[in-house]
């Protein structure tokens, strides 16, 4: 981070804790929620009153919280309400400048509840214990895991942390699958509100943008109710940023690291802009001033002086220029700050990482169908497929990523609350790619360089209300409006494509229509998402509920615009194909009869799309004496859809549009059966669908650069849609264990899968499967080890495992190529898990942690013409965490990681042959935090 950005943050963090040194260090905070013991609701108009060295009162709020300032001392919490049976929270200790946790839950019918306060707790545990209150309570079957559980992790953004969650998977580190099921079949929100993408290829949220240093806590609900959106299936992702401080709050970390395969080897780079370290383009890839931005660039519009001068404009940067021993550590920088006053609270953070990583001796082995297999003598699971072309990777990546949140809440009284949230998320990737290897359609060796720069942003802001109306029997209005626009901004690719000479030995430049490549990419995508909703609760002498209703919005926007040249070789005059690019493509050699810039920007690069979807729902939650819930209603999704593909320098001419319009009626039931007071067992059943995206209905199309596939949309695809069958129970000993076990089946009507047609060259496109089928068992387990022996009560386990099996049938698409037509679904392993092992020793400050991640092979391309699938082979990683206050108030830690320990190998296989293959290195990093209030 600048000098000025650190000195803007460091100001901010001020004035945000401008009250703090005016805290009363006698004096202890405590505070609470206030759940309905039979819905989980938060529940406002509480009655508290806090006994000990002095009497305080106070009333819950909208949410169902309050906070109260006290002296030290103990005391005895005690919640009254005329709907609800008395409850207390008894020997609450409350110490100076701590706060002391006094939530609880009232019974509209039975006994009095007490809760006796045995010990306290460390931080993480409190926050675990916090989660699983909550997910007891929930309406629907669902996982979380709480900010203190990823900060204690070694994840540094969501997609990592996502991983321990039970049922889920991240492929190629940023897009969940929950139960086996791709992101096409989940859905994520930020704050409750719906989000933008910044991915062309499909409508899913990179979770890698989302920094671990800003997330409250992430929840993934499984089963649907009608207030939620209805285009999800596998698990709605939930990420809630930095929550407010009920203190005032300033806290700074730092940590720094190195990779085993990167710091000490060379580094692959080339000259970039000033600005790369924080990943921001200066403008040097930028397309220059005097290129023309909406006439196309060749020969039929300008004259051969006119595309000299253009060519020559062009940056000469082609060539990648390794950083020798490269040292530089990767680092991040992180600032939480935040006050209240009076009515008003105010919390901001910011966040900034640097990561250099290289993948160096990377096998890529391609291949052709065996004879055999094609002639019939030889099914292809009874002949190995023959080697095509023979790579050898190398690969360098800086990773920068800046991350800010900062929300203000005002309560206008204890009925009315009115809250702005604002997140900003920018991550780049600057990559320098270097192959060679046999090809066998150029018959010999080839070498080709990639330069690579991409930017992606997310900006939400939203603000909401709460509003509670005692005279209408305590109903709640609360309301939402959020705006989310992603960016995604890939400046100047660059690629040069060079064969060897067998008679010279030398390597010359290759005249191919991927070769002497640029390419600029931008994807602009905006959504407004307004939504309602009104919750009138009921009581009765054995039985209570809620009415809830609303309606929910989203408008969302995407232009997408692309844009190729190249230099096509007009004559060979006074050329050296054997020059480094840098000096092949230098100004005396772009001339008529040289190299000659060319537009080479296809009719379909270009897109836009609108989808508006007006939701409309109700819903019944109804509690019968304490021992069974049903929460059930009916959600009315009104999509209006429309992509059109276009020339980019002639927008009216050769529009092609593809509409999609559908109204969805979408039930749902979620039924609780409360065993015992630890116990649930819990049914859903639900309907929703999956939609096609924009990019799977534009008729626009991407060769992959070399060796790739031509894909292009299909605007004749339809809606899938599915049936959700889910079964739980789930066990709460106490404190933050668990043990859990559910079953789930999915049925699926005319899912949408990638294909591949025989044309003139292989196509990538989307169809309708007729059907397919996704079941499976998860289960939890989350224990201290004190049940064994004393001996054992400093350590404790958590572990889940999910079983996952499925097959989609292919069998009825015409005029594909696919080898195998029934199939899992791609991208599912079967089995999924993680184990984690935690000693915490409070005496002397320290707690360790061993990491455990592993899932098994899945189809990660699907196989073609007798081809095999292609599979990722299982992997299990291993991490090691140790964390040690420096201080007996635990406001200075000290914190070691080691992640991948085991340096495991990521191996791709096609019909048991290798088709890809690398290892990570293994990462350690140290880093200190400090809590100054």
């Amino acid at each position: 981070m600048s000098s000025i950005q650190f000195r803007i943050a460091l100001a901010a963090a001020l004035f945000l804790t401008a009250a703090a040194p005016g805290f009363a260090q006698q004096s202890g905070t405590i505070v609470g929620i206030v759940y309905d013991a039979a819905t989980g609701n938060p529940l406002p108009q509480i009655k508290v009153e806090i006994s000990g060295p002095a009497t305080f009162n106070a009333t819950t709020d909208t949410d169902g919280s309050y906070l109260i300032e006290v002296p030290a001392g103990t005391y005895k919490v005690s919640y009254t309400s005329p709907r609800f049976l008395a409850t207390a929270v008894d020997g609450l200790e409350v110490t100076a400048g701590e706060i002391a946790d006094a939530t609880t839950v009232m019974a509209a019918s039975g006994e009095v509840t007490t809760v006796d306060v045995v010990e306290s707790v460390l931080p993480q545990v409190a926050t675990q214990e916090a989660m699983l209150v909550e997910r007891k309570l929930a309406e629907t079957v669902s996982d979380s895991i709480s900010g203190a559980e990823i900060k204690a992790g070694t994840a540094s953004d969501a997609a990592g942390a996502l991983e321990k969650v039970t049922g889920v998977s991240v492929v190629n580190d940023r897009f969940v699958f929950v139960r086996g099921l791709s992101e096409r079949y989940s859905a994520t929100t930020l704050n409750n509100a719906m989000l933008a993408t910044t991915e062309p290829e499909r409508r899913v949220v990179p979770l890698d943008l989302f920094p671990a240093n800003l997330i409250d806590n992430i929840k993934v609900l499984k089963t649907y109710t009608p207030d939620l959106p209805g285009e999800f299936s596998a698990g709605l992702v939930q990420i809630e940023t930095t929550e407010f401080p009920t203190k005032p709050t300033l806290s700074i970390s730092y940590s720094t690291g190195f990779n085993t395969q990167t710091q000490g080897s060379n580094f692959l780079s080339y000259p970039g802009g000033g600005r790369d370290f924080f990943g921001y383009d200066d403008g040097t890839r930028s397309l220059p001033g005097s290129l023309p931005r909406d006439t196309r660039i060749d020969r039929s519009n300008f004259s051969s002086s006119e595309l000299q001068s253009f060519g020559q404009a062009l940056s000469d940067n082609w060539e990648m220029r390794p950083k020798q021993n490269f040292w530089r550590p990767s680092q991040t920088w992180n600032i939480v700050a935040g006050n209240s006053y009076g009515k008003l609270g105010l919390v901001g953070a910011v966040t900034f990482s640097n990561n250099p990583r290289s993948i160096f001796n990377q096998d890529r082995i391609f291949y052709q169908p065996n004879p055999l297999v094609a002639t019939g003598e030889l099914q292809p699971d009874q002949a190995p497929p023959l080697a095509k072309n023979i790579f050898k990777y190398n690969q360098s990546t800086e990773s920068s990523r800046i991350g800010a949140a900062f929300n203000a809440s005002y309560r206008i009284n204890e009925k009315h609350k009115v809250t702005v949230k604002n997140f900003l998320s920018h991550d780049t990737d600057n990559e320098t790619r270097f192959y060679e290897g046999f090809h066998q359609d150029f018959g010999t060796d080839v070498r080709d360089t990639r330069l690579r720069f991409i930017e992606r942003q997310i900006l939400s802001t939203q603000v909401e209300g709460e509003h509670l109306f005692p005279s209408w029997g305590n109903s709640i209005f609360s309301w939402q409006y959020a705006y989310s626009k992603a960016t995604r901004d890939e400046p100047d690719l660059r690629e040069s494509l060079y064969l060897l000479n067998d008679v010279t030995g030398k390597y010359e430049y290759f005249d191919d229509s991927q070769s002497a490549f640029r390419m600029f990419n931008n994807l602009d995508e905006g959504i407004h998402n307004p939504k309602v909703d009104y919750m009138l609760p009921f009581y009765g002498s054995n039985w209570s509920g809620s009415l809830k209703v609303g309606a929910n919005v989203s408008f969302r926007d995407r232009d997408f615009r692309s844009r190729r040249l190249r230099f096509a070789l007009r004559g060979r005059t006074n050329i050296d194909p054997t020059l480094p690019a840098n000096e092949l493509f230098g100004a005396d050699n772009i001339r008529p009869n040289g190299f000659e810039i060319n537009e080479t920007t296809r009719i379909t690069d270009a897109y836009t799309g609108t989808r508006d979807i007006y939701g409309y729902y109700g819903m019944l939650d109804f509690n019968v004496a304490q021992k069974w819930r049903f929460i059930g209603g009916l959600r009315i999704e009104d999509v209006n859809q429309d992509v059109t593909t276009f020339d980019p320098f002639n927008p009216e001419l050769n529009r092609q549009p593809a509409p999609f319009n559908k109204v969805n009626y979408l039930p749902s039931i979620n039924v609780t059966h409360f065993l015992t007071p630890k116990q649930n067992l819990r049914f859903a059943f639900s309907k929703t669908v999956a939609r096609p995206d924009f990019r799977e209905l534009a008729l626009f199309d991407f060769l992959d650069i070399v060796g790739g596939r031509q894909t292009i949309g299909n605007p004749k695809l339809v809606q899938t849609e599915i049936q959700n069958y889910d079964v739980r129970w789930e066990y709460f000993p106490g404190g933050n264990q668990l043990i859990a076990a559910s079953f789930f089946f999915k049925d699926f009507n005319k899912p949408i899968e990638q294909t591949i047609r025989a044309t003139v060259g292989l196509l990538t496109t989307f169809d309708n499967a007729t059907a397919a089928r996704n079941y499976g068992v998860e289960l939890e387990f989350r224990r201290g080890l004190d049940f064994i022996g004393p001996k054992l009560r400093q350590f404790s386990v958590s572990s889940n495992f999910t079983f996952v099996d499925s097959n989609i049938d292919l069998s009825e698409v015409q005029n594909i190529v696919l080898t195998n037509l029934i199939r899992p679904m791609q991208g599912q392993s079967r089995y999924v898990g993680n184990f984690i092992a935690e000693w915490a020793r409070p005496e002397w400050r320290s707690t360790a942690r061993f990491y455990t991640n592993y899932f098994s092979r899945r189809i990660s391309d699907v196989g073609v013409l007798g081809l095999p699938d292609v599979y990722q082979e299982g992997v299990t990683t291993l991490d090691f965490v140790y964390e040690l206050n420096l201080r007996e108030d635990g406001k200075w830690k000290m914190r070691m990681n080691a992640q991948n320990l085991t340096n495991a190998l990521w191996d791709w296989t096609q019909g048991g042959l290798t088709f890809q293959r690398y290892t990570m290195g293994r990462t350690f990093s140290v880093g200190t935090s400090f809590q100054i209030f």
